[in-house]
């Protein structure tokens, strides 16, 4: 958890305790190369956060796929339909 840890205290400089507290929130998850983790048009709570690895966004345009994005290690990546608020929920 170095690089998310590392990254958190860059751009938000907190106490240990409240470190320790969002990190004990966290479930570590390992993907194979070109898992998909989230799927188009399907609404999804979580964000990750990159420990190691990077991830690719894109997005489908007549049939191609569109790179958008890419999250590096220390970043997180989330769905784009989770920046959104949604009424009716």
């Amino acid at each position: 958890m170095e690089n998310i840890i590392k990254k958190i205290l860059e751009y938000y400089p907190i106490s240990a305790e409240a470190l320790e507290a969002l990190t004990n929130l966290f479930n570590k998850h390992v993907f194979p190369a070109k898992t998909i983790i989230i799927n188009a048009g399907r609404f999804d709570r979580q964000i990750y956060f990159i420990e190691h690895g990077i991830t690719r966004s894109y997005a489908m345009h007549n049939g191609k796929e569109i790179t958008t994005w890419f999250s590096k290690e220390g970043d997180i990546t989330c769905g784009s339909w989770d920046l959104y608020p949604v009424s009716n929920m």
